[in-house]
């Protein structure tokens, strides 16, 4: 997606999951089944209120994203 735009219903269901209950590692876990790349799970999960450098953090350390490394680490 290219489009900032194209994110905000990603944003407002990131938005009404941690609203509801729902940790910031389910919510991207729940991003990535839609099929969001790693840059606009980003995106989307500091939007939803945890902010860039935040968020970043939380990625690096996520189960959600050591998926992502490994699966990298293996593609390269």
């Amino acid at each position: 997606m290219s489009d900032p735009a194209e994110l905000d219903p990603f944003v407002e269901l990131a938005r009404a999951r941690l609203a509801a209950g729902a940790g910031y590692d389910e919510v991207l876990g729940l991003l990535r089944q839609r099929g969001l790349s790693k840059m606009n799970c980003l995106m989307v999960i500091s939007e939803s209120g945890l902010g860039l450098a935040e968020t970043k953090r939380f990625m690096h350390e996520s189960r959600v994203w050591a998926a992502w490394q490994a699966d990298d680490e293996e593609s390269s």
